[in-house]
């Protein structure tokens, strides 16, 4: 087995945020319904602009390195499928074992 280390550091929160709005917006509003949860969210999202790009921005970098880390963790077999399928579109055949996030 072969692990493979990458250290990741100053990443501009803000930016992920903002990038993945708009996916987020229209994630929550396919298949809303009126009254739905997830079509408040969506509306929610739509009237708060760049606030939660704000909110985030403001936080204590621990809390945001945090939270990245959670996500990474949690979408644990997304990321192995992604690292996987990328790899065999450039002929490499492998398989992902394992990925997993950890502050220093």
């Amino acid at each position: 087995m072969i692990e493979i280390k990458i250290d990741i550091d100053d990443i501009n929160y803000g930016d992920v945020v903002s990038k993945l709005m708009p996916t987020l917006k229209k994630k929550l509003s396919e298949g809303a319904e009126d009254g739905s949860t997830k079509k408040l969210l969506a509306d929610i999202l739509n009237i708060a602009g760049n606030l939660p790009v704000s909110m985030i921005d403001v936080l204590p970098q621990s809390i945001k390195d945090e939270m990245a880390v959670s996500i990474i963790n949690n979408s644990k077999k997304k990321l192995i499928e992604l690292a996987e399928n990328t790899a065999d579109k450039y002929d490499v055949c492998v398989k992902v074992c394992d990925i997993s996030a950890e502050i220093k």
